[in-house]
C-alpha cells in the first residue's frame, strides 16, 4: 500500500504528519523521491502554506500520474490513495472540499482520494488535546482565553476571535495553542511543533473526539485511516 499526502504547510504539516503516520502505519516507509516509492511507502508534499496556488495542488497531481503511469509499466505499485489535506481557515469544510475535488475530478486517476480539511486550521485541532489544558491556570492571558471559549469544554472548531483580534481566525487559534502548552511548560512554533507530534498527544485527540464527537474534521481522518488499516 503506497499513500502520497497534499499537505499545505511547508514545515508544522509535513513533520506532524509524518509522525502520525508512523505511528499509525508503522510498516511504511518514508519516500523522499518517487524513485524510492516501492511497496509500502507514503511521499509527503507541500504546496507550501498557499492554497490559492492552484497550480502546486496540479503540480502534485501530475506527479502521482506520472509514478501511477511508470510503475503500471514496470510493474511496480502505484499510489493507491491520495489525502489532501488542507486548513478551512473562513470557509466552510463543504466549500473547501469542493474546491479540491473539481481539481481532483479534471483527471482520470486509479488512486482513491480523501480531502481531508483542518477546520479551521491544524492548530484547532491540537486544541481538542483536553489534559492539556489546566483547570485553572496561571497565565493570565490564558485564563483571559478560556474565559473567552474554553476548548477543553467546547469544541474548537466553532471557535471564533474576538472583536479586537486583528489578525485571522486561524493566527487566534495558534496563539491559543502557543499559550496553553506555554502553560506545561512546552514550546510550539511552526517550525518546531514537537509536543504535538508525539503519540500520547495524537491518542488524546482520538479520545476527545470519541468521547465527546468533538473535531468532526479531525474524525472524518480517523476514520479512512481506520478503514484502510491504520492503528487508531
Amino acid at each position: 500500500m503506497n499513500l502520497y499526502f497534499l499537505v499545505e504547510g511547508e514545515q508544522t504539516e509535513k513533520k506532524v504528519y509524518r509522525s502520525w503516520i508512523d505511528g499509525v502505519f508503522p510498516k511504511l516507509t518514508k519516500a523522499e523521491t518517487l524513485d524510492d516509492v516501492r511497496h509500502d511507502t507514503y511521499r509527503i508534499f507541500s504546496i507550501e502554506g498557499n492554497t490559492d496556488r492552484v497550480d502546486n495542488i496540479e503540480k502534485a497531481l501530475a506527479e502521482i500520474e506520472w509514478h501511477n503511469a511508470k510503475a503500471t509499466s514496470e510493474g511496480r505499485d502505484i499510489f493507491g490513495y491520495l489525502f489532501v489535506c488542507l486548513d478551512t481557515e473562513d470557509a466552510s469544510v463543504e466549500v473547501k472540499i469542493a474546491q479540491v475535488e473539481k481539481l481532483i475530478n479534471k483527471r482520470a486517476l486509479p488512486t482513491i482520494c480523501h480531502v481531508i480539511v483542518h477546520h479551521c486550521c491544524i492548530e484547532t485541532w491540537f486544541l481538542g488535546n483536553q489534559p492539556m489544558m489546566k483547570n485553572n491556570p496561571q497565565s493570565e492571558e490564558l485564563r483571559r482565553l478560556k474565559e473567552f471559549y474554553d476548548v477543553s469544554l467546547d469544541c474548537p472548531e466553532f471557535m471564533q476571535k474576538p472583536e479586537k483580534y486583528r489578525s485571522s481566525k486561524a493566527s487566534f487559534h495558534f496563539d491559543y495553542l502557543k499559550e496553553m502548552l506555554r502553560e506545561r511548560d512546552l514550546n510550539y512554533s511552526k517550525k518546531l511543533p514537537r509536543s504535538v507530534q508525539e503519540k500520547v498527544y495524537l491518542k488524546a485527540l482520538v479520545q476527545r473526539h470519541e468521547e465527546t464527537s468533538h473535531l468532526q474534521s479531525f474524525g472524518r481522518l480517523l476514520s479512512i485511516w481506520r478503514s484502510i488499516g491504520g492503528n487508531l
